[in-house]
Parts: structure tokens; sequence; C-alpha cells
């Protein structure tokens, strides 16, 4: 085994390992959304070792668990880095003796690299018919933006494993670089410290794509790591408080910059992530407006993105009081997740909400007939009862064409910018973003 291999390998592993249940739960929705919306019946999340490959996420048949390396499809994918499709398995020389396709499980086959946090290809995320099915490049597209949803959650739920107390794989030739169990006392002495900065992702009005606002992520320079997003970085954080003092800390990080940029830029707004724990506090209305007090901020342009909206019921009256009182202040309320299964509906009908933000996995859909009717679904209830719809994930001018032509009013991503710093953040504000498609110019 070459060296490069051998590391390859090696990162491979960390993502065979036990699972987070909620993120095992989300990784098969979104493989239901895959299948759903490329109109095929099996879907397959895959990682190969040295010898090995682990099917960590199915619908549909398969053959095994685990199979030696050889007699898997996706150790194409996997030596060569590369999409590919298989139009008929079956006379495919390369593939027809392999067992999947002589037990009649898998006549078409299209796979796409899975990339680890070492940026080397860690496995695959596929689909599969028993049938011969013509293959074309928009589905290898589509595919492509599924699999940086998959890595994603594949990477929280690794992070999640190396900060508990499971003991690193003694054969791992690679020093372990990440975050340990020791993760959440670093957090907390960063928040304490202040060391927590804001990065922006622009929200942008999907009709003119003028610049309405950013949403503040939280950054964070552990010890030893550069820097990242501070949730994505201790998973392990979100069952409890510390997650809500991230949160303060990362809204009080904003304010001076949102009370800079309005002076110039009336109703410009910041969206900040914020732990649905929230809805438990009764001295949260009063704090929050204490925080935007002292900023020099009007309530009315901070908006509350309500996270882990697992952890309360919709029916809580402590929390639809909760909400009602911020909301009576001027903060608005967004519900978040909308499309990857983690926001019921009941809490919609039930939380005095604002707008709804639809996820980055129900994004990658958009522009199939399933995602369509999903997001469409979606966005007309939202608008019924009142509300705006934010998209998150866009990353192509078609699917945020689409998910206008569908109602949305804003949205956010990669097609604009990713979340940036403050300076280049006062930019922006002070320039607007750039068109993603130049009919859509206009004077910010």
């Amino acid at each position: 085994m070459t060296s490069d291999e051998a590391a390859r390998a090696a990162s491979a592993r960390r993502y065979v390992a036990r699972s987070d249940g909620r993120l095992t739960v989300r990784l098969e929705k979104v493989l239901a959304l895959i299948g759903r919306a490329l109109d095929f019946p099996g879907v397959r999340i895959t990682v190969l070792d040295e010898h090995l490959q682990h099917t960590i996420g199915v619908v549909g048949p398969a053959l095994s668990r685990s199979l030696p390396r050889d007699s898997a499809i996706c150790d194409e994918v996997v030596r060569t880095g590369s999409p590919l499709g298989v139009p008929d398995a079956v006379t495919d020389p390369r593939f027809a003796d392999l067992p999947e396709v002589l037990a009649g499980l898998t006549g078409s086959y299209l796979g796409v690299p899975l990339h680890g946090r070492e940026s080397l290809v860690i496995g695959a995320v596929c689909v599969t018919d028993p049938q011969a099915r013509r293959l074309d490049d928009e589905q290898v597209r589509r595919m492509q933006t599924f699999a940086t949803v998959v890595e994603r959650v594949l990477e929280i739920q690794r992070r999640a494993v190396e900060q508990s107390d499971q003991p690193v794989d003694p054969a791992d030739p690679t020093p372990r670089v990440a975050l340990g169990p020791d993760a959440p006392r670093l957090l907390r002495a960063a928040i304490d410290a202040h060391r927590i900065e804001p990065a922006y992702k622009p929200v942008v009005d999907l009709a003119t794509e003028r610049l309405r606002g950013f949403e503040v992520t939280p950054r964070w320079s552990p010890p030893g790591r550069p820097t990242d997003d501070a949730r994505w970085l201790v998973p392990g954080a979100r069952d409890t408080d510390l997650l809500l003092a991230l949160d303060y800390a990362t809204l009080a990080a904003a304010l001076p910059d949102l009370a800079r940029w309005t002076t110039t830029r009336p109703r410009l707004t910041v969206t900040a992530p914020m732990s649905a724990r929230l809805l438990a506090d009764d001295r949260a209305p009063d704090r929050l407006t204490a925080m935007t007090a002292a900023a020099g901020v009007d309530p009315l342009d901070v908006d509350l993105l309500l996270t882990e909206s697992a952890q309360w019921s919709p029916t809580s009256a402590a929390a639809i009081a909760n909400a009602t009182a911020l909301r009576d202040l001027g903060f608005g309320l967004h519900l978040q997740d909308y499309g990857s299964g983690w926001t019921a509906l009941d809490q919609l009908l039930w939380l005095p909400a604002d707008a709804v933000k639809i996820d980055a996995s129900l994004t990658a859909a958009l522009g199939t007939r399933v995602g369509d009717a999903l997001a469409g679904g979606i966005i007309a209830l939202a608008r019924a009862m009142g509300m705006r719809v934010v998209v998150g994930g866009l990353s192509s001018p078609a699917a945020a064409d689409t998910a206008r032509t569908l109602g949305a009013r804003d949205g956010l991503g990669d097609l604009w910018c990713p979340a940036v710093p403050t300076s280049v953040a006062d930019a922006l504000v002070a320039n607007g973003v750039e068109p993603a498609w130049s009919d859509h110019r206009v004077e910010r």
C-alpha cells in the first residue's frame, strides 16, 4: 500500500464509527430525498478503507453492510476520485461479474466521490436501479450538490465521536488534530474571553438580488486548529446550555456591526442562530432587549433563527409565551431546517414565527419534480400563514430562480458568497452583492 492510500484509508476509517442517532436519521432523510429527486429506488453512502466497503447509509436493497472493495462498484469512484455513471452494468465488462450485478440489484449506477476533512476521498454516494438507465450530466451535477450535504452531516458525526470518550484507533498513522473531549471546556473559555468572532453570509432578495442583511455565524480559533464555525466544531454543545451561551456571544459580537451598518442602510437585518432553549428562559426577552439597547440597535433589525428545535414542545405554554414576548418587542423569529425533517410542521402551526428557512438538503433537490413539490408545499403553507421564506444553500442561478418562482422571498449561499469577515461585509453593505445573473442587477 502506498503512503497516499494509507492516509486515505486512515481518513476513511474516521467516518466508520459509533454514530449519533439524530444525525443518522438526518442522513436517512437526505438519502430518501436523493432517491425521490432523481427517481432511483436505491441510494447508498459508502466508506472504503484499505480492504472493505462499509455501507453506512442505505435506502433500498443492499447485499451487505460490508464487502470486499474489489466486489464494489464504488471502488472505481474512490480509486479515480471522479463521478462514475454506468448505464448498463450487466453489459459493462468492468462490473458485470460483481455480486450486486449478478444478484440483480444493480442494473445501472451513478456515484460521486465523498471527501473527508483531510480533503481525501473517503467513499461515495450513489444511486442504483435494477434496470438499465440513461444517465446525463444534469444527474451528475445534482448528485455532486447532494454530496456536499452528505459530507457536512458526516463531518458533524465525526466530530461528535471525536469529542466523546471513544479511544483513538491505534492503527491510525495520522495524528489526530481534532478537538477531543475537552472541546466544551475550551469553547466555554473562548466565550468568556470574548474570542468568538462574527462571520456574515449575505441574505439576498431573490427578485432583485438586493442585499437584505446577513446571517451571522460564530468563528473560533481553537488551540492548534484553524478558524472555523464554533457550532460546527463542537457538535456536542447542542444538548447543553453551552450552545445558548455561544449564541448570545455571537449576537453580542454582531450587534456593533449592525448598529454601524444601519446608520447608512436602515432596515438592514442580522439573523442570528439561537438555540430553542431560549424559549424556556423567561429572562430571554429582557436580556435580548438590554443587549440591543446597549448596542444602539432596533430589535426590528434582529431576527433570531431558532435551532435545535427538537428540544422543545410546540404546545409548551412557556415557549409560546416567550416567543410572543420576543415578537412583541420587535425581534423576528425564524424556524430552521424545513425540508430536512428536523423541524415539525406542528411547530410552524403553534409558534408565532415570522419566517421559515428551507434546509440545504431540500435546496439541492430544487429543479426536480419531487424537490419542487416539497419546497412549493412548504412555501405555500408559510405564505398562507403570513410568513416569508428564506432558502439556504443556494449554489446555482437555476436553483435560486426556481426558489423565486415558487414564492420564496430571500436566499443565501455560495451563489453569492460564503461567510465573510466584518471587513468584507462592510464592502457588501457599501457596494451590494455581485449579481449572480446580470438581468437582476439593480441599484442597491
